[in-house]
């Protein structure tokens, strides 16, 4: 009987994260170069906050463009 795969079995162990104060406009292009479609985001002891996602990105670039004045803060989920 073939054992079923766990996430260990295929997850990634090199892993690329940012952290909270990194400016967005940095997140986009590492996530671009590296074709990342989510990132996660750790605190200051590499502990996992949250993450970010294109789609999140790409969403928060179209708010934006139709109201400038919105915060950095914005929540997009």
């Amino acid at each position: 009987m073939i054992e079923p795969e766990t996430a260990g079995d295929v997850m990634h162990t090199d892993l690329i994260a940012v952290r909270r104060e990194t400016p967005l406009d940095e997140v986009a292009r590492r996530m671009a170069a590296l074709d990342l479609e989510v990132v996660p985001v750790v605190d200051g002891n590499g502990r996992l906050v949250g993450f970010l996602t294109m789609a999140d990105l790409a969403v928060l670039t179209l708010e934006r463009a139709r109201s400038p004045q919105l915060p950095g803060g914005h929540y997009l989920g």
